[in-house]
């Protein structure tokens, strides 16, 4: 029997930021009035992968750093996109500062979209025989998808699902490799990508299916019927633009060294501190669970315990020393499905529960 690959996780961090923000309990903050709803999704985000039965032996989280001149090919790429609001533009600082306190590196190239980036490097760990999971909600990457790179996307039924090659054609009706031609004819309303006007996947699937590309579908517009036929040959130019913005790039230059993606290879203090400052007790709580029984050294261990910084909010049930009268505590109110579930999660990992 032959030995697993080894596997790489890579966080799509904008657009895991981004879900988080918008799916999670809006107005989650510190008790200074800090919003991390985005961070503390973020947050879960890592350490379940970290935590995971089976954890990858790498990490790394990609972050956009531009439109990677996709912008230049089409002025109106992403154009309706709302402007990014102030709070998760915040939040995204402090996203930054909890991968490097878990010393995850960061892959990012000035001027590129996260995708090209992670397009890169998932083909550069695979030709080193890695096997590639890419956390998302970005249906884009669905193109990247092979025998050795999976995707993760939001689920509503079951929270997140997967997918391989076969889940991939189930979900669309075409091959990964077939998606940058099917939005040239269906378009991505979310890019502002314009495809084929009048062609949805109801056409674009069968003539995929039949043609392979765009270049098998215009080499036999003969066989296609007058109908569609026409709105091809009217918008031929849009869909091989179209195209050409939703192709993730795969041969940037990007430095990748896989042995500085190792995961689980973090300061445990330094994230406990962050935990602490950020509120984030339920974290804590699963933190301090999993944190390793012996330290590598007891000489270490008394040098850390001893110069280790006091974090700077610490709840009573963190410091059994304070007095009731140095106890504070903080009202929420519970008015959504989503405070809710963040409410049960809690509770579910508190050690007691008072009345």
């Amino acid at each position: 029997m032959s030995e697993p690959r080894p596997r790489l996780v890579i966080v799509d961090g904008h657009a895991v930021a981004h879900r988080n923000y918008h799916s999670g309990q809006r107005d989650l903050r510190t008790s200074q009035g800090e919003p991390t709803n985005a961070t503390f999704g973020f947050a879960r985000t890592l350490l379940d992968v970290l935590r995971a039965e089976k954890p990858p032996q790498y990490l790394a989280v990609a972050f956009d750093q531009g439109l990677s001149g996709r912008d230049n090919l089409f002025p109106a790429y992403k154009s309706k996109r709302p402007e990014m609001e102030s709070a998760l533009a915040f939040q995204l600082t402090r996203i930054r500062q909890l991968v490097e306190a878990f010393n995850i590196p960061i892959l990012e190239r000035q001027g590129y979209e996260a995708d090209d980036v992670i397009g890169s490097v998932a083909r550069q760990a695979n030709a080193q025989g890695v096997h590639v999971h890419v956390i998302t909600g970005d249906q884009d990457l669905f193109q990247l998808v092979n025998e050795l790179t999976t995707l993760e996307l939001p689920d509503r039924e079951n929270g997140t699902k997967h997918y391989d090659v076969d889940a991939v054609r189930e979900k669309l009706g075409v091959a990964p490799h077939q998606v940058p031609d099917y939005k040239g004819l269906v378009g991505d309303s979310s890019d502002n990508i314009p495809g084929v006007r009048g062609i949805g996947p109801k056409t674009a699937v069968p003539l995929l299916q039949a043609y392979g590309n765009l270049e098998g579908i215009y080499a036999h517009l003969a066989e296609i019927p007058e109908k569609v036929r026409a709105k091809l040959i009217q918008e031929r130019e849009s869909a091989f633009l179209s195209r050409e913005l939703a192709t993730i790039q795969t041969d940037l230059d990007i430095p990748f060294d896989l042995a500085r993606c190792v995961a689980q290879d973090y300061d445990h203090q330094r994230v406990l501190a962050l935990f602490h400052e950020l509120e984030f007790l339920s974290l804590i709580r699963r933190l301090k669970a999993q944190q390793p029984a012996k330290p590598k050294s007891k000489q270490l261990a008394l040098m850390a315990e001893a110069t280790a910084p006091r974090p700077p909010s610490v709840e009573p049930e963190d410091d059994p020393r304070l007095t009731a009268a140095e106890q504070t505590f903080r009202t929420h109110v519970i008015d959504t499905p989503e405070a809710l579930e963040h409410l049960a999660a809690q509770l579910k990992a508190a050690a007691w529960i008072a009345f």
